[in-house]
């Protein structure tokens, strides 16, 4: 009576947690290496190493005819298959690929600096620039991912220092990274476009986040578009249009009408000499010093906060109609509760 078994099974499996643990012990030896970029790339290894200990096995049967060989593949192995190659696929998409893309695919709206940290390290670097511009200048500035600040001071230029932060395995991809973003302020009909090449970059720069601070003459109106992050403007004499689809939104000591469109977070304004139009939807509000009027509509699900509003102030909701007049003291509205 034959005693030949099979266990290369059993074998296989203590290699490969093994090499898996070996992989992680390498990272605290170097910081550089990143275990989950090591297992996205070379996961398929795994399959190939169970093939080949199938295949080992056939052999193994042929040379023992006596006893009943194993089935090719058992119903728990081949569950087990299909859910490697699910983890798999979803890790090299969420590792190799830029991690904001594979959920646009479901319509899903994701910005979360952790999921690159888990993966990549992170560098930070510095840019400056600076324009001659007209007077009364028109900024238009985009920022994908990062905060957008625009203060006003007395001079005739444009200067910007840009903090740009990029997600990469080693130092050494950061730095070849950083130097391909390129960053410029382009005059086009009359206006001055802060212009990034980010879209032309691997990946479409979905590694790299821009913060601005930008120093710009008194007069000048913007069209400031903040994707995901804040957006900060103070000091600064004309029309101001802001678009914040998630961040917050800070506008200080400006003459002239605001426009604000908002997609989520705080929204802030004091000392505004200048009417206020605030559109769309978003956590707290926080309305003080208004010559003007002040008109806010859309869906805001944290605290209201009015102040010294000098002449109209209108809010309207799917659940509120209201209007004030000459708003001198404060009015607060908490949910249920005005």
């Amino acid at each position: 009576m034959s005693t030949y078994g099979y266990r290369r099974g059993s074998i296989f499996w203590a290699l490969t947690l093994i090499g898996v643990g070996a992989i992680f012990l390498w990272e605290n030896f170097n910081p550089a290496i990143h275990p989950w970029q090591v297992i996205a790339k070379f996961w398929p290894i795994l399959i190939i190493f169970w093939g080949l200990s199938k295949l080992i096995d056939y052999i193994q049967a042929r040379a023992h005819p006596e006893t009943v060989p194993p089935p090719l593949f058992s119903a728990s192995e081949v569950i087990l298959l299909v859910l490697i190659l699910v983890l798999g696929t979803l890790v090299s998409k969420v590792v190799l690929r830029p991690w904001q893309q594979w959920p646009a695919s479901w319509g899903v709206d994701m910005d979360d600096e952790g999921f690159s940290g888990l993966f990549m390290n992170s560098y930070t670097y510095t840019q400056t620039f600076s324009q001659q511009v007209r007077p009364q200048p028109h900024l238009l500035v985009v920022d994908r991912r990062g905060d957008v600040e625009v203060h006003a001071t007395d001079q005739t230029t444009i200067d910007g220092v840009v903090k740009k932060t990029v997600w990469a395995p080693n130092e050494d991809d950061a730095i070849k990274l950083s130097n391909q973003v390129k960053i410029e302020v382009v005059e086009q009909a009359g206006r001055y476009l802060v212009q990034t090449n980010l879209d032309s970059l691997p990946g479409g720069g979905h590694n790299v986040r821009l913060d601005y601070t930008l120093r710009v003459p008194l007069a000048t109106s913007t069209e400031v578009t903040a994707e995901h992050g804040d957006a900060i403007l103070d000091g600064l004499k004309a029309e101001q249009a802001i678009t914040v689809r998630h961040g917050d939104a800070h506008v200080s000591n400006v003459e002239g009408l605001v426009r604000l469109t908002r997609g989520s977070g705080l929204t802030e304004v004091r000392d505004l000499k200048g009417s206020l139009e605030v559109e769309g939807r978003g956590g707290d509000v926080s309305i003080s010093g208004v010559t003007g009027t002040a008109s806010i509509n859309g869906e805001f699900n944290g605290d209201m906060d009015f102040r010294d509003i000098k002449q109209t102030l209108h809010f309207k909701s799917s659940r509120t109609d209201m209007t004030a007049q000459k708003l001198t003291g404060r009015l607060n509205m908490e949910i249920g509760s005005l």
